[in-house]
C-alpha cells in the first residue's frame, strides 16, 4: 500500500470516520500555525533590512567623503 496522505485518508473513512475528521482538523490548523509563523518571521526580516540596510549605505557614503 502507498504510504500517502491520501491513502491513510482512504484507509480511515469508511472505519472510523471521526478519527478521520479530527486529524484532518489537526492537519489544516497545524498549517495555518506554519503559514502564520512564516509571514510574521518574513516580516521582522523585512523590519530588520529595511532597518539595517539604509544605515549601512549611508555609512558607505559618509566613509567616501
Amino acid at each position: 500500500m502507498t504510504e500517502s496522505l491520501a491513502a491513510a485518508t482512504h484507509a480511515l473513512k469508511d472505519r472510523f470516520p471521526e478519527l478521520l475528521q479530527h486529524a484532518q482538523h489537526a492537519f489544516t490548523s497545524a498549517m495555518q500555525v506554519t503559514a502564520l509563523t512564516a509571514a510574521a518571521l518574513t516580516a521582522i526580516a523585512g523590519l530588520i533590512a529595511f532597518k539595517v540596510i539604509p544605515a549601512a549605505k549611508d555609512q558607505l557614503q559618509e566613509a567616501d567623503h
